[in-house]
């Protein structure tokens, strides 16, 4: 599975937090994960983060599947700046991929407020 999003969407590295809530803080989440799937978990991509002087785009599958609290989610970015954009799609699902800037989710309630969602699950096979 992460070797075809890697080679589908093109990203040079995938984080896979499987065991979180989207409701809890997204550096909170984790902690005591032993298992590793792709490039890593989300201490992994926060680890990285930290590190990078590189400007970062975080791709995302749906806008729950990174949290559902804005003011996280403000938090988060404020604390990593090198995440200049998330881009959130619905792969595979649908093409439709929504570019939003980190400045834009900082400073507009409507745009960061579009995260306080949960979507029901998608029927995967027919």
């Amino acid at each position: 599975m992460v070797q075809k999003i890697k080679s589908r969407s093109k990203v040079q590295k995938v984080y896979v937090s499987w065991s979180s809530k989207s409701s809890s803080s997204i550096s909170s989440r984790d902690i005591d994960q032993q298992q590793r799937l792709g490039d890593g978990n989300t201490q992994t991509t926060i680890k990285f983060l930290k590190k990078t002087r590189q400007q970062v785009i975080l791709v995302i599958r749906d806008f729950a599947g990174l949290t559902t609290d804005p003011q996280d989610l403000r938090a988060f970015l404020n604390q990593h700046p090198s995440i200049t954009h998330i881009y959130v799609g619905e792969s595979p699902f649908s093409a439709d991929v929504r570019m939003l800037s980190a400045a834009q989710i900082l400073k507009d309630n409507e745009i960061a407020n579009l995260f306080h969602c949960r979507s029901p699950c998608r029927q995967r096979s027919l």
